[in-house]
């Protein structure tokens, strides 16, 4: 049975935004702070965000669109 190209990067490309919106609504949930410690949750919050989007900028830059672009 021949390997679907095509398929397997889709497949890919929907496992990687299910992961980064599973990562960012773990973020976006996490239980709040108050008082002194509420800037490092914001901190927090912003760099995990921005880890998420590069991650994802990242990751559909380096990968091919297509099976002709494919290493395999």
């Amino acid at each position: 049975m021949p390997f679907n190209i095509d398929y397997v990067i889709h497949r890919h490309g929907e496992l990687t935004m299910l992961v980064i919106g599973e990562g960012i609504l773990s973020l976006l949930i996490s239980p709040t702070v108050e008082g002194k410690y509420l800037g490092e949750y914001y901190l927090v919050l912003v760099m995990g965000i921005l880890t998420m989007i590069l991650i994802q900028v990242v990751n559909f830059e380096t990968l091919p669109s297509d099976s002709s672009h494919h290493a395999l």
